[in-house]
């Protein structure tokens, strides 16, 4: 379960990557200066509407699609494989359930990497409507349409010193997702492991009983 939260970032941060306008090597680290109210508001802000054009949820279910436990064909699927289903739609769903928590996890991260005015140019870039397009086609391994052009305002803020600074920055964002000291892994792990434990548990019940055996606890 933690591979498939290693691949969703692994993802990520090659979109990221290929976002950034500088290369990867420019990303600074999170500044240790404790971030002023304004630049979490601001953080959280992006946040909301990072998470809006990432599809988190999707990308986190196909990574667990592709890092079953055990493997495609590993000895936990030949016991049921119907668990393949469970444990994609429990990963989905716990994204789903937590969006709120991961908000404001990533904005307060934000928050700690980038200054206000980096946050607003970010916020800038991520309301272009190439950003989406850019994120679906690399996050299907594909590559984005070469006419692909932002809007005059968004390559006017990314060109800004604050823009280019952020846009560094965004390229080393995936390690949010993927470090275990982020507690992103925690906040989703115990309400994903619940979800698929409940499916499996159902989904056993009626097993035994369409087969006339007792449901068992």
């Amino acid at each position: 379960m933690t591979v498939a939260i290693r691949t969703g970032a692994a993802a990520l941060a090659i979109a990221f990557g290929l976002m950034a306008a500088t290369p990867p090597a420019a990303a600074q680290a999170p500044a240790q200066a404790a971030p002023s109210a304004e630049q979490i508001r601001l953080g959280i802000q992006l946040s909301e509407e990072m998470l809006s054009v990432i599809k988190l949820d999707t990308v986190m279910g196909e990574a667990m699609a592709k890092t079953m436990p055990g493997g495609a064909g590993g000895d936990m699927l030949k016991v049921e494989p119907k668990w393949k289903d469970f444990l994609v739609e429990a990963m989905t769903e716990e994204v789903r359930a937590d969006h709120e928590v991961i908000v404001a996890m990533l904005g307060r991260e934000l928050a700690q990497r980038c200054t206000a005015d980096e946050l607003k140019a970010g916020a800038v870039l991520f309301r272009d409507p190439a950003i989406p397009v850019v994120f679906a086609a690399v996050l299907k391994g594909q590559t984005p349409p070469s006419d692909l052009k932002p809007q005059p305002e968004t390559a006017k803020a990314i060109a800004t010193p604050a823009g280019q600074s952020f846009s560094s920055k965004l390229s080393g964002l995936g390690t949010f997702f993927a470090d275990p000291e982020s507690g992103f892994g925690r906040a989703l792990l115990p309400g994903f492991f619940k979800r698929f434990g409940d499916k499996a548990v159902a989904y056993e019940r009626q097993r035994r009983l369409a087969e006339g055996l007792p449901a068992g606890g």
